[in-house]
């Protein structure tokens, strides 16, 4: 009978001190890498990262982590209220410059995008028919891609170098954003093509960004959004919606507030039905927001990927 009151003692004790243990665990918010954190999109979702509590205890839900290539970038960042740990100076289009970047990281957020340059005969040309009120927005041609930041080189090089980088530190969930257009076709691709026998890595925005879509859809949980024209107004004010192979182009629904975008890549972090998702997203007119993310995301359907986008 001793023994018996022993070992029930010695049990008891045990589970005191599981228990105790579990109470004092300290919560730890997701640490979540954005790429292209500086500028547009990325910027947003930085900020919402920053800032996204719980509602029951205020304790923050992300820690959020910003990958930037300059020091204005940093000097951005730091506005917001980040810390200069949560800033990593680095460049996608640089292997090397990732290495140990993505150590302890949860989850990655894919806003990086080569950004085309206006030609200085546009800008010059432009500057005096806007004198007279004949300045236009530049065509293809008027555009090109600096050495180093072509669609080839960061669309796809730098993202398949990130998802590389995340993959080999076991991070378990990556967003990325990218554009609607790959399937109905898009001008977006004759930026940086001078000619129609132009070299096959010229240009060609579109295919890059789904070449490296379908690169992570091999090797990681992933969630892939497909934006619509991005603008820059005021984000909440709109619906978010969804649609599927470009069927949104058909619509009147082609655009979406830059904010909008960044939260629905926010929320793509928060929904376990986000995973394994490829979606285009678009708002309807002002007034209609905000989005119902339940409802949202528990409607099936994927974009399908054919052989001939490749």
């Amino acid at each position: 009978m001793l023994r018996l009151v022993e070992a029930l003692s010695l049990l008891l004790c045990g589970l005191v001190c599981f228990v105790s243990g579990l109470s004092v665990k300290k919560y730890q918010p997701t640490r979540v890498l954005v790429t292209g954190a500086g500028s547009s999109v990325g910027f947003f979702v930085f900020k919402k990262l920053l800032r996204r509590e719980k509602k029951d205890t205020g304790e923050k839900l992300f820690y959020p982590l910003a990958l930037v290539r300059n020091q204005k970038d940093i000097t951005s960042l730091l506005s917001l209220g980040a810390s200069p740990e949560q800033i990593i100076l680095g460049d996608i289009t640089d292997k090397e410059s990732l290495s140990g970047c993505f150590k302890d990281v949860d989850k990655v957020v894919l806003c990086t995008s080569s950004a085309p340059r206006k030609k200085t005969q546009y800008k010059v040309l432009n500057f005096f028919k806007s004198l007279v009120g004949q300045g236009a927005l530049p065509a293809p041609t008027d555009l090109y891609y600096a050495k180093k930041e072509s669609p080839y080189d960061v669309d796809f090089l730098g993202q398949k170098h990130v998802i590389d980088e995340a993959v080999e530190s076991k991070v378990e969930h990556i967003v990325m954003l990218s554009n609607m257009g790959g399937y109905r076709g898009s001008k977006l691709n004759d930026i940086g093509r001078e000619q129609e026998n132009a070299d096959s890595k010229a240009g060609n925005i579109l295919k890059w960004k789904r070449a490296a879509e379908r690169y992570l859809m091999k090797r990681c949980f992933f969630t892939i959004i497909h934006g619509a024209t991005l603008t820059n107004e005021k984000g909440g004010q709109r619906e978010v919606i969804w649609d599927n192979d470009d069927a949104l182009l058909r619509t009147s629904y082609r655009r979406i507030p830059r904010e909008d975008v960044a939260e629905a890549l926010v929320q793509a972090l928060m929904w376990k039905e986000a995973i394994g998702r490829s979606i285009d997203v678009a708002a309807r007119q002002e007034g209609t927001g905000p989005t119902d993310w339940l409802r949202f995301w528990s409607r099936p359907g994927n974009n399908v990927y054919p052989a001939d986008l490749d």
